[in-house]
């Protein structure tokens, strides 16, 4: 008889760590960093173990890389030599998330999942966020913990509500 494990999950651990960066993003800085770094090497082990990389070269490879490359030639020619690398590596970082999405073949559920979480996080940070307004600040709005200034917290949220958006009606149309 096969030895069964007490532990089974209905999503491979990828997503777990994939949901659970999401959730993190907007509050905790150390965290999601580490489950970044977490998420991209189970996918690759994923990746390798299975032997599918998600398709051939598509357009969204092109475009990406393409974008990667600029960023890279910006950070190189830059006029300035302040920290020109340092949000080059954020650029990356971040980037990643979206080719290595792009190349998952996530179930339905999976996603659904991953939207909930995102839609959870976000709520869970604007919320902090707005409840930091009652205590003395030098910024003017809300600003989430982890993701700075109250530009970059207005682009993330309305980022994560355009993607909450594209999965309602990507679910809605099938």
């Amino acid at each position: 008889m096969a030895a069964r494990s007490f532990l089974h999950f209905r999503y491979p651990p990828e997503v777990l760590l994939l949901v659970s960066l999401a959730i993190a993003l907007p509050m905790f800085e150390a965290p999601k960093n580490i489950l970044w770094g977490a998420w991209v090497a189970v996918w690759f082990v994923a990746r390798w173990k299975e032997g599918n990389w998600g398709g051939g070269w598509n357009i969204w490879d092109t475009l990406i890389t393409t974008w990667l490359v600029s960023v890279l030639l910006s950070a190189i020619f830059a006029g300035a030599t302040h920290n020109e690398w340092n949000a080059c590596r954020d650029v990356i970082r971040y980037t990643s998330i979206l080719w290595l999405l792009s190349r998952s073949n996530y179930s339905e559920s999976a996603w659904k999942v991953i939207y909930v979480a995102l839609a959870i996080s976000v709520i869970v940070a604007s919320i902090w966020a707005m409840l930091a307004l009652a205590w003395p600040h030098k910024y003017l709005g809300i600003q989430l913990n982890s993701v700075g200034h109250v530009n970059h917290s207005v682009i993330y949220i309305v980022i994560c509500f355009g993607a909450l958006l594209g999965g309602l009606a990507a679910i809605s149309l099938r």
